[in-house]
């Protein structure tokens, strides 16, 4: 699948793609959802952020939604993270997708996995993208209580270089938690606040 998701990729840079990937896109499984969201990326807007969302976020049987396959989330992430560069704010179609990824792992935890690496890339990308909604959906995640949710998203604000991230790190400075208040320290000093220096 993995390899599969990377021959989609090429495929979607081609100029001709959109045949082949209307053709990948009428299928059920993760390959089938990324060529659905590869067809909406282009023009942005509410059907990219469906897609989005459609991808990283599949059904279940009880019509649940749940995270999606490893391959089909690093995927998304690396889409958002060329276009957030390319784009700006013009990528906030993926603040829906990538804020519904990261309440969708797995909270009641001690052990971290591979779904909490990717929800704390997934939260550097929303502190990247720093728009009002990707701020205002970050605010929401970091008032949660003390689990691995919140110790991913903690985790994810240290490697974004967007300075607006900073009032969001300082915020955690006040929680019991020795770990969120290293976290967000390392954080303020990657976006040089002066906040930082005084910890």
């Amino acid at each position: 699948a993995i390899l599969r998701a990377h021959l989609l990729e090429i495929l979607s840079r081609q100029k001709d793609s959109q045949t082949a990937l209307k053709a990948l896109a009428t299928g059920r499984d993760g390959i089938a959802a990324l060529a659905r969201f590869e067809l909406a990326r282009p023009a942005g807007g509410v059907e990219a952020a469906r897609a989005a969302v459609a991808a990283l976020l599949p059904r279940n049987e009880k019509d649940e939604p749940q995270a999606a396959d490893y391959y089909v989330v690093r995927y998304v992430l690396l889409r958002a993270d060329q276009d957030i560069k390319a784009r700006g704010e013009q990528a906030d179609f993926y603040t829906p997708a990538l804020a519904g990824y990261i309440r969708a792992i797995s909270a009641d935890t001690e052990d971290l996995r591979q779904e909490h690496l990717l929800a704390a890339r997934a939260t550097t990308l929303l502190a990247d993208l720093g728009t009002l909604e990707a701020i205002k959906e970050l605010k929401e995640l970091l008032k949660g209580r003390y689990d691995a949710r919140l110790r991913v998203v903690a985790a994810g604000l240290r490697h974004t270089a967007n300075r607006q991230s900073a009032a969001l790190a300082k915020a955690l400075l006040d929680r019991p938690y020795e770990d969120i208040v290293l976290d967000a320290t390392l954080a303020l000093g990657k976006t040089q606040n002066p906040d930082a220096e005084t910890l």
